[in-house]
């Protein structure tokens, strides 16, 4: 049984409503800018091949994009996971423990990425 303080305006939910519209929005703009200027806006040469877009995604720009890219999907994708996750489960002891593992999953997610992103050269 969940108390008071688990709901209302204490419990995040307005914050957690209005960032994960935001992020989708932004996975929105992020993602057809990422498709067009990678795959579809042809470089001064005139052909997209895979050492043109290697190329592209190694300026710091798009280093910089990618990143944060990176991070509006995690947090998008795990909020999202989060939601449901109270939603559904009833004992807090089972939900900290779930929500735990996911959070240390988006961490690892976002080092691999983060290194995978900075180690395009």
């Amino acid at each position: 049984m969940r108390t008071e303080i688990d709901s209302g305006l204490n419990s995040g939910g307005v914050i957690k409503w209005f960032l994960q519209r935001i992020t989708g929005a932004f996975l929105l703009f992020g993602l057809l800018t990422h498709f067009w200027v990678l795959h579809f806006f042809p470089p001064e040469h005139g052909e997209i091949t895979f050492e043109t877009v290697m190329a592209r995604l190694q300026h710091p720009l798009w280093k910089t994009f990618d990143i944060l890219f990176l991070l509006v999907v995690l947090y998008h994708g795990m909020n999202g996971v989060q939601i449901v996750i109270n939603d559904y489960i009833q004992k807090n002891g089972w939900r900290i423990l779930i929500v735990g593992f996911l959070w240390i999953g988006g961490l690892f997610l976002l080092v691999k990425g983060t290194i995978t992103i900075l180690s395009l050269t």
